[in-house]
């Protein structure tokens, strides 16, 4: 019966209705487990159990304030950073099905940090990628009902001027999953979605990382620069000028990159004081946990 619910709880509500989950198995990661399908098929799916007590999820971890990493130091905020979107184990979903509104980038004196996508009130608001729902509240700052969920590359999601909720703070979604229902609240001229992608509070422009024509993401990673934050650094601008860096920089561009070669008696903790960072921020670089033993003469990217 447990590994029944276990299922049920790892599954998006999708996949649960094209094909019936039979079993899962464990592989060496225990965050990733191997789901059987009674079709015969497989596939890889991550363990938010094991997940929850990644260091992402409790650094910074407000549940009340919008933006949750304003208190974060500059110095933290190390970019170029490359952030994986998606892998064998974790899915991107649209947010909604909706065509592409009004865009990132300064608006009537205001900074629209994100983008719109017009829809009738009621229509479902799905999670784009795996993670844990920080802040579902109503904010008067614009927003209206908000949903944020925290992902595990440490990227945020924000989905605003809702209508209702259809997951609590502190529940783990995944990709696809329908954690509420569009609508006109906050500061709004209609019924819309306003979605934002963000990394360490820090907004950025979603054509970057979202073809929204085609409904898919442009690359299953995203190097983050600094020349994409800021007022006029959205995807647009550099569709018609070129003068902003793509979203697949070359070799030469990532010059700030550090790495460290494990040494025997190494801890994640040590490596992060030496190099000025933060544990949670090499696990991001590196695709591990704060749990993760570390082998001898593995290189592991520090910045």
């Amino acid at each position: 019966m447990r590994r029944a619910l276990l299922l049920l709880f790892l599954l998006p509500l999708a996949q649960k209705l094209a094909a019936q989950a039979l079993d899962t198995l464990d592989t060496r990661d225990a965050a990733v487990k191997i789901v059987l399908f009674a079709d015969h098929s497989w596939r890889y799916i991550s363990d938010p159990s094991v997940h929850a007590s990644d260091d992402i999820f409790s650094e910074y971890w407000d549940t009340v304030s919008v933006h949750s990493y304003r208190a974060l130091p500059d110095s933290v905020l190390h970019l170029p950073v490359t952030l994986t979107l998606v892998d064998s184990a974790s899915i991107f979903v649209m947010p909604c099905d909706a065509p592409l509104g009004s865009q990132y980038g300064p608006r009537r004196r205001r900074m629209h940090a994100g983008v719109d996508m017009p829809f009738p009130t009621g229509t479902p608001v799905r999670a784009a990628f795996d993670g844990q729902v920080r802040y579902a509240s109503y904010n008067s700052g614009g927003y209206g009902f908000l949903v944020v969920v925290r992902h595990l590359n440490g990227l945020e999601t924000y989905y605003g001027h809702l209508s209702r909720f259809n997951c609590s703070v502190g529940d783990w979604v995944r990709a696809g999953d329908v954690i509420a229902y569009g609508g006109s609240t906050g500061r709004s001229s209609g019924p819309h979605l306003h979605f934002e992608t963000r990394y360490l509070s820090q907004p950025f422009d979603p054509c970057w990382i979202i073809d929204f024509e085609k409904k898919e993401l442009r690359a299953e990673e995203f190097c983050l620069e600094k020349a994409h934050l800021g007022r006029g650094a959205s995807y647009r601008q550099y569709a018609k000028t070129g003068k902003i860096v793509g979203p697949s920089p070359a070799p030469s561009q990532e010059v700030a990159v550090v790495f460290h070669t494990v040494r025997s008696g190494d801890t994640l903790s040590g490596i992060a004081k030496k190099y000025h960072t933060s544990v949670s921020s090499i696990c991001r670089l590196n695709g591990i946990r704060a749990t993760t033993v570390l082998q001898v003469g593995k290189r592991l990217k520090v910045k």
